[in-house]
């Protein structure tokens, strides 16, 4: 008995996290199979657009229906969703599920340069939110935190889902927690999550994304050995590293004002995303870039510019990335549904691509780097995406995922509403923002410290 009493706060910790994980793996379980089916029809909607690109000159019309959808539900959270997707007064809840679902499908039929992830992650937090609810573990336990590590561990399901990389989705969950002690308790049952999601989806007979085929299908042999230091590749993944975080930085604060210059200008809100199509429409009857439409991770057209090209020599275009970047920073900034995840990683495999013919570099291992430092810099995820490259294209060159991640996490924005997160590492190289928020706090300290 002394035995047991000495343990027992151990033996306490170990049933709360197993009975989390329980309670975790229902709602994956429903995650898993509702975003098997949306894996299905975006591929389904996306292989009717290949075969008829003419519906292209829809696509304001589908922004003008996917508005009214979002205010026929009240769907009020935010088409930008890196930033938002932790934050508990985003609007996402389980009401969100339908219009988000329905709105993203629509922007892939009429090809809105947007992704599939972004959309997931949302719906899994919906999904989450909704199993919240039906446990009440708000009402039986009101000063824990065990309703929160389920929604979190409705966005580890989501993504390990959609990308089939577990301890990725586990770690990008909880890694975007901005909190000053990253929750190693919480880590389990969001790693039950994933499992539990990409399984659900791998049962219904969907892979969870193309990326792991294309991976593996472009492993260069040569570069599968032992882990060897060469100096001069890791000054180039160095400069990669940063110019992915710049590039990153770019893209989010562009996103940004091209939304708030939107709402500026046009004061009538559904016109919004109806003239965001229209400038993306006018934009490709004008360049002829079909390319750059919807997901971009694989085409029917071997010469196009996908992610998958972008694992060969000469494989895209010099300027493919930014292509991308002009047709998501339009059709994200102007209200379309379906996140940014995936044009980013197209954004990154691609400029990573140029470079290395530019460089001399291994292309297969550069896209590697390019497409996960990229996202690290996004999302300020270094950790999750450093396992994403492992799970993805393999373990040997272990150092170089986490170099690359981490550099172009220094070289991104913390986040775009400074007020609204709390910081769990120094601050960046450029975020000017973080200073300013730190110059603030001060400032008020010593107000009241000299009004008592």
């Amino acid at each position: 008995m002394r035995i047991v009493e000495k343990y027992t706060p151990q033996i306490n910790l170990i049933k709360r996290i197993s009975w989390l994980s329980l309670l975790t793996i229902p709602p994956a379980i429903v995650i898993g199979g509702i975003i098997a089916l949306f894996i299905r029809i975006i591929s389904r909607v996306s292989l009717y657009r290949f075969s008829n690109p003419l519906v292209i000159y829809i696509l304001p019309v589908a922004g003008l229906i996917s508005f009214f959808v979002c205010k026929a539900f009240k769907e009020k959270s935010s088409n930008i969703v890196l930033q938002n997707i932790h934050e508990i007064k985003a609007g996402v809840s389980e009401k969100s599920i339908a219009p988000i679902f329905l709105t993203a499908i629509l922007s892939h039929i009429f090809g809105a340069s947007v992704g599939r992830e972004g959309s997931s992650l949302q719906i899994g937090a919906g999904i989450s939110r909704l199993f919240d609810k039906l446990y009440r573990l708000k009402d039986l336990y009101p000063k824990e935190l065990y309703s929160t590590i389920i929604i979190i561990s409705g966005i580890a399901a989501a993504f390990g889902a959609i990308f089939g990389t577990p301890v990725a989705a586990a770690l990008f969950a909880l890694e975007r927690i901005k909190t000053e002690r990253f929750p190693y308790n919480t880590f389990f049952p969001c790693l039950i999550a994933s499992i539990t999601g990409s399984i659900t989806c791998n049962y219904w007979g969907m892979q969870p994304s193309q990326f792991p085929a294309i991976f593996s299908s472009h492993a260069n042999r040569s570069l599968t050995n032992n882990f060897h230091l060469d100096l001069l590749l890791l000054a180039k993944i160095v400069l990669l590293g940063v110019i992915t975080g710049l590039l990153s930085c770019l893209f989010l604060f562009c996103t940004k004002y091209v939304r708030a210059f939107a709402q500026r200008w046009i004061s009538i809100p559904y016109l919004i995303p109806f003239v965001g199509g229209m400038i993306l429409v006018s934009l490709v009857v004008l360049t002829s870039q079909y390319d750059y439409l919807g997901l971009g991770i694989i085409s029917p057209n071997a010469h196009s510019s996908t992610i998958a090209s972008a694992f060969t020599t000469n494989g895209v275009c010099n300027w493919s990335w930014l292509w991308k970047f002009i047709f998501t920073v339009i059709i994200v900034g102007f209200g379309f549904r379906g996140g940014e995840i995936v044009p980013l990683l197209f954004i990154g495999a691609t400029l990573a691509s140029v470079l290395s013919f530019y460089l001399h570099t291994p292309v297969e291992l550069f896209v590697c780097l390019g497409f996960i430092s990229i996202f690290a810099a996004a999302s300020n995820t270094p950790f999750a995406c450093m396992f994403l490259g492992i799970e993805l294209y393999g373990g040997p060159y272990i150092p170089y995922y986490l170099i690359v991640c981490f550099v172009a996490y220094t070289f991104s924005p913390s986040g775009l509403d400074i007020e609204s997160e709390k910081w769990i590492s120094i601050p960046k190289i450029f975020d000017p923002e973080y200073f300013l928020y730190e110059v603030k706090q001060y400032l008020r300290k010593n107000e009241k410290h000299h009004s008592r």
